[in-house]
Formats: C-alpha cells, sequence, structure tokens
C-alpha cells in the first residue's frame, strides 16, 4: 500500500461520524454514534445481520488501528540495517 493510499484512509476516517459507536436491537439491529455535544444518537446503518452490525460498529476502531500498526511497521523497517549475508561468515548461514 502507497503513503498516498494510507493517507486517503485516514482523511475517510476523519470524515465519519463522530462519536462512539455502539450497536442496538429493535426488529433489525443498528449502528448509531452517540453525540456527546447534543446528547442523543446518530444513526448509521441499519443491518439486517447481527454479526453485520456487530462488526460494523467495531469497524472504525479496526480501521484506526490496523492503520497505526502500519505506521509502527513502517517505522521500524525504516531504522533496520539492511541485510546481507556476505556480512557473516559461511559457517554462521545455517546456524
Amino acid at each position: 500500500m502507497t503513503d498516498q493510499e494510507l493517507k486517503e484512509i485516514r482523511d475517510d476516517l476523519s470524515l465519519i461520524t463522530e462519536g462512539k459507536w455502539f450497536r442496538y436491537n429493535d426488529e433489525t439491529s443498528w449502528v448509531a454514534a452517540w453525540d456527546e455535544e447534543n446528547e442523543c444518537d446518530i444513526p448509521v446503518c441499519e443491518c439486517h445481520e447481527l454479526e453485520d452490525a456487530m462488526f460494523i460498529e467495531k469497524a472504525p476502531e479496526y480501521v484506526r488501528r490496523l492503520l497505526d500498526e502500519v505506521e509502527r511497521l513502517r517505522k521500524e523497517k525504516s531504522n533496520v540495517t539492511p541485510y546481507s549475508s556476505s556480512n557473516i561468515g559461511k559457517s554462521q548461514l545455517f546456524l
């Protein structure tokens, strides 16, 4: 994934309905976000399958965590010295 693609995902994530997403059920399952300022819920979507609602409820946090992990791994990778088998003796290759 390119840096631009990751930026687009972060940008899109910043545009979703704000607030803690939660799920509630009536005849179908709903996912909503809590609006602290107005003390009310904002419907995000209606799902006919409970499992869909359960996943969608957690999706913003899952995406944030995945993006943070990609960023962490890229930083970690940038700090690693390139490895070359020429840097070690033949006897060390098969340890």
